[in-house]
């Protein structure tokens, strides 16, 4: 696409510049490529700023990533309490500082009164935790449970355990 040229006495010429193959911006081009050393400069600072942003965003996902395990943690305790030695626990990252994490319990368990203290134990850490959107949800486990459903909802990430967990809790 030719945009044609501007006569000025410093010899301006029309470049176009393709942005997404839809939108052509003309940049104005001296003769000495004054101009075309500022457009790259401004291309590198771009870069830096994007690549700056990223180190940020990284940094606040893995320090929210370690507050939700912590916070995890501190319920596994809990619920260890209720003999329940190593539940599966499967984290859903919704957005940077907005998790689901699932819990899931022997079905005898989540269907007594002991799961009574387990819940008081959640709705305390959800309503504690100011600075990210954790929200738990525990599910009676039995042999009917699917967790590969689970992974399709999202829940891809499991809890780790020092030492390997056995189906049975």
């Amino acid at each position: 696409m030719r945009l044609g040229n501007v006569a000025k006495s410093n010899m301006i010429t029309e470049k176009a510049i393709s942005v997404e193959k839809k939108w052509a911006l003309p940049i104005s081009k001296l003769e000495n490529e004054h101009s075309e050393r500022e457009l790259a400069a401004w291309e590198a600072g771009k870069k830096e700023g994007v690549s700056e942003l990223q180190r940020g965003l990284n940094t606040l996902m893995k320090t929210n990533l370690d507050v939700a395990w912590a916070i995890t943690s501190d319920l596994i305790k809990v619920i260890k309490k209720k003999k329940v030695k190593r539940p599966l626990v499967k984290l859903r990252i919704n957005n940077f500082d907005s998790f689901d994490i699932l819990v899931l319990i022997p079905e005898d368990i989540f269907h007594s009164d002991e799961s009574d203290s387990i819940y008081s134990a959640i709705t305390k850490i959800e309503n504690d935790c100011v600075d990210l959107n954790i929200h738990f949800s525990l599910i009676g486990e039995n042999v009917n449970t699917d967790i590969e459903l689970m992974d399709l909802e999202g829940f891809t990430y499991n809890y780790l355990y020092n030492e390997p967990r056995s189906r049975k809790s």
